[in-house]
């Protein structure tokens, strides 16, 4: 990165503030905390409070830096005396106290580089429940009958960044979308030879007993199982999900070879 003239520059994309005193070319880099503070017994007094930066810079042009920090402050939980800047150097670590402390910040005055981040000197009688600030991630996830939302919370940390590993374009017809349920419905009531063991299993689970007496009462395997699948415009996902395994278990092979007939499984 390019400072062009002397003055403040904050790079939006680290959290990263530098005051320079003249033009100078900043080169910034992340490294991994564990391979330098593993081999230090820091790593059971302190914990990470932010990025560990790899920065190099011209020395003397560089007059102060702002090294960014996830823990919050504003409920007066975390003493600024915790705060410590690590420099891990060639002769060995460094640990150097803050000019100041300040939300989301920690200031450093005429600063040497070297990979360099903040820790937070973990206190016995606050134990581990120190308040950070979070990202929050919210994944969405949809199927045929319900709507699941999974919610994660990360410090807010700039190295922890969502990365794409693969994605491709999938074409989905309707039977694809189905459950093995809906999907073999016709098959099962044509192959299913032993209802009961089945209906015990899924006793209370998902019929009730007015509903398992009823469909015990049909006089043929196949009017028990259209009497069953008519009950299941009621049934959530998981209720079928209950069924796909009785039916994995009272009749193995023909789940087997009725998912083969697909190409995929379907086992939840």
């Amino acid at each position: 990165v390019l400072l062009p003239v002397p003055g403040s520059y904050h790079c939006r994309n680290t959290g990263l503030r530098f005051v320079v005193r003249r033009a100078v070319t900043i080169e910034i880099g992340f490294c991994a905390w564990s391979q330098y503070l593993n081999k230090t017994a820091l790593q059971h007094s302190h914990m990470v409070a932010g990025p560990l930066f790899d920065i190099k810079a011209e020395q003397g042009a560089v007059t102060a830096v702002y090294l960014p920090h996830f823990v919050a402050l504003q409920d007066g939980q975390v003493d600024i005396s915790w705060f410590h800047v690590a420099h891990f150097q060639e002769h060995g670590m460094v640990l150097e106290i803050p000019a100041l402390v300040a939300q989301g910040y920690t200031l450093l005055d005429n600063p040497s580089f070297s990979p360099m981040g903040v820790l937070l000197r973990m206190i016995s009688a606050v134990g581990f429940f120190i308040p950070i600030t979070s990202t929050t991630l919210i994944y969405y996830y949809l199927n045929l009958e319900e709507v699941t939302l999974h919610l994660y919370l990360i410090p807010n940390d700039c190295t922890i960044r969502k990365v794409t590993l693969w994605t491709a374009k999938v074409g989905l017809d309707a039977a694809a979308l189905l459950h093995f349920v809906d999907q073999h419905r016709e098959q099962l009531v044509a192959r299913v030879t032993s209802v009961d063991p089945l209906l015990d299993k899924l006793h209370g689970a998902v019929l009730s007993e007015e509903e398992y007496e009823a469909v015990r009462a049909e006089a043929t395997n196949q009017d028990k199982l259209r009497k069953l699948f008519s009950l299941s415009r009621s049934w959530t996902r998981a209720c079928k999900d209950r069924v796909y395994r009785a039916l994995s278990e009272t009749h193995p092979h023909l789940v087997e070879l009725l998912e083969k007939s697909n190409g995929v499984s379907v086992r939840s």
